[in-house]
C-alpha cells in the first residue's frame, strides 16, 4: 500500500497533536512495510524532499509575491482564509506530481485549514485520481472549535473559513474520527449522509517510559493549546484555591498561545492576570517544545491534568 498524509503540521517544526498523530502513523507505518510519504509545510531552514527512517517528506514552500497580498488583506480572516486557498492549490499540484511519480493508493486529509479543498474539487470535478482513496481524518474542525471558544459564527469573515473546512468533509470519499462524539457531531452539522468511521489514534508506547513508580515530586502538568475550549481558566482557578492552601503545590503548563481570552486577548495574558502575585512563581508557562520533552515532564510529573471542556 502506498498511503500520503497531507498535514501543514509534521515533525520537527509543528510538535501540536495533528503533527504528532501524522508523524506516530508515518512511521508505524513505514515500519510495516508500506510506503509513506507525507506532504507539509517547509520551514526556511528545512529541505524541499527528504527520506527520513523510510519516510518520504515532500515539503510545499509559502513564499513569493501572493504572500506579500495575503500578509496585507484587509482583516486576519481574510489573510487566513488567502492562505489557505494558496496553500490549497499547492498541495493539489504536488499530488499531481506524486500521482505520477509514485501511484499513491491514499491520501490522508486532516479537516483542520481545508488543505484538501483543491484535491477534493479536482477529484470530483474534473475526475482526476479516479482510483485514488481521499480521506478526511477528524481532529477538530473550526465548527467546533468556535462553539467551545464562543467565537461568533455571525462573522462573514469566520464563516468562510468554516465553509472552505467543510467542503472537504463533504466531498470526501471517506471521513475518519478518533471518537464516537466527535464523528457524531460531524455527521449532524454537515447531515452527512454515510456514517463517520471511527479510528482511534494510535500511541507511541515504545516511545514513553513506564514505571510503577509514583514521582515524589508536587507538581502537576497540564499539556496543550492555552485554548478557552481546553478547560485552561477553570484549572487556573481550580489551582489557585489549592495553592492558598498549600503553597508547595506547582502546576506547570506546556503549549502554545491563543488569542481566546476575552475580548479575543491572549490566553497565556488573561490566564497570568489572574494569578495572584504570592502565586506567580507556583505557575509555570512553557510554549510548544519537542515530544520527546514532553514525554521527560510527563514522567516526572505527580500527575497530568486535562480539564478540557471539549
Amino acid at each position: 500500500m502506498k498511503i500520503c498524509y497531507v498535514s501543514y503540521e509534521y515533525p520537527p517544526q509543528f510538535g501540536g497533536g495533528i503533527g504528532t498523530y501524522v508523524g506516530n502513523m508515518a512511521k508505524l507505518l513505514s515500519q510495516k512495510g508500506e510506503e509513506v510519504h507525507i506532504i507539509t509545510y517547509k520551514a526556511n531552514t528545512l529541505p524541499e524532499q527528504e527520506v527520513i527512517d523510510g519516510v518520504h517528506i515532500h515539503r510545499i514552500a509559502m513564499e513569493g509575491s501572493q504572500m506579500a497580498q495575503i500578509n496585507d488583506a484587509s482583516s486576519s480572516e481574510l489573510s487566513t482564509l488567502l492562505y489557505w486557498t494558496l496553500y490549497s492549490e499547492k498541495v493539489l499540484r504536488k499530488i499531481e506530481e506524486l500521482h505520477v511519480a509514485y501511484q499513491i493508493n491514499i491520501y490522508e486529509f486532516c479537516d483542520y485549514r481545508g488543505e484538501g479543498y483543491h484535491a477534493l474539487l479536482a477529484k470530483r470535478l474534473n475526475n482526476q485520481f479516479k482510483e485514488t482513496v481521499f480521506i478526511v481524518r477528524l481532529h477538530t474542525a473550526l465548527f467546533t472549535l468556535n462553539e467551545y471558544n464562543n467565537v461568533s459564527v455571525h462573522n462573514p469573515g469566520m464563516e468562510q473559513l468554516v465553509n472552505f473546512e467543510n467542503l472537504p468533509m463533504l466531498l470526501a470519499d471517506q471521513i475518519v474520527s478518533p471518537t464516537k462524539i466527535l464523528g457524531k457531531m460531524t455527521e449532524t452539522y454537515l447531515s452527512l449522509a454515510n456514517p463517520v468511521t471511527i479510528l482511534p489514534h494510535p500511541i507511541d508506547i515504545d516511545q514513553i517510559p513506564l514505571s510503577n513508580k509514583r514521582s515524589e515530586s508536587n507538581h502537576y502538568l497540564y499539556v496543550g493549546r492555552l485554548e478557552k475550549r481546553k478547560g485552561v481558566e477553570d484549572l487556573i482557578r481550580a489551582a489557585i484555591k489549592v495553592m492558598e492552601d498549600d503553597s508547595s503545590i506547582r502546576l506547570k503548563l506546556i503549549g502554545g498561545d491563543t488569542d481566546t481570552g476575552p475580548k479575543g486577548q491572549s490566553m497565556r495574558a488573561y490566564l497570568n492576570s489572574l494569578i495572584p502575585k504570592n502565586l506567580q512563581d507556583n505557575i509555570i508557562f512553557i510554549d510548544r517544545i519537542p515530544r520527546q520533552e514532553v514525554i521527560k515532564e510527563y514522567a516526572s510529573a505527580k500527575a497530568a491534568i486535562f480539564p478540557s471542556l471539549f
